[in-house]
C-alpha cells in the first residue's frame, strides 16, 4: 500500500522555519496566494460532412464545364473528348469531391 505523497517544498520550509527559532531568529512565514486556475472549454468536434463524389469535366485553363454523377463516367469522358474536338483545347475528366447539404 502506497504511503501519503508529501509537499517536500513544504517540509523544508517548516524544517528550516523550526531551525530558525532554535538558533534565535525569527521568521515571519510568508503564504502563497494560490493562482486561480484558468479553465477552458472544451472544444466541440465538427458534425461529420457528408461527401458526394462526381465526375467533373475541365478546360486546359482548369475551369469546370461539366458535372455528371459518379456511375456516370463513360458520359462525362465522352463529353471531355468531345470538347477536346470541337474547341482544340485539351479537357479531361476528374474526380470531385463536394459536400452534401442536410
Amino acid at each position: 500500500m502506497a504511503g501519503r505523497v508529501t509537499n517536500r517544498k513544504a517540509l523544508r520550509e517548516a524544517y528550516d522555519a523550526a531551525e530558525a527559532r532554535v538558533e534565535g531568529e525569527e521568521v515571519t512565514e510568508t503564504k502563497k496566494k494560490k493562482e486561480p486556475v484558468k479553465r477552458t472549454r472544451a472544444k466541440k468536434e465538427p458534425a461529420e460532412v457528408r461527401i458526394k463524389v462526381q465526375w467533373a469535366v475541365f478546360s486546359q485553363n482548369l475551369k469546370r464545364v461539366a458535372t455528371f454523377d459518379f456511375n456516370q463516367e463513360a458520359l462525362a469522358r465522352k463529353k471531355a473528348e468531345e470538347l477536346s474536338q470541337s474547341s482544340g483545347n485539351n479537357h479531361f475528366v476528374q474526380k470531385m469531391k463536394e459536400p452534401v447539404n442536410p
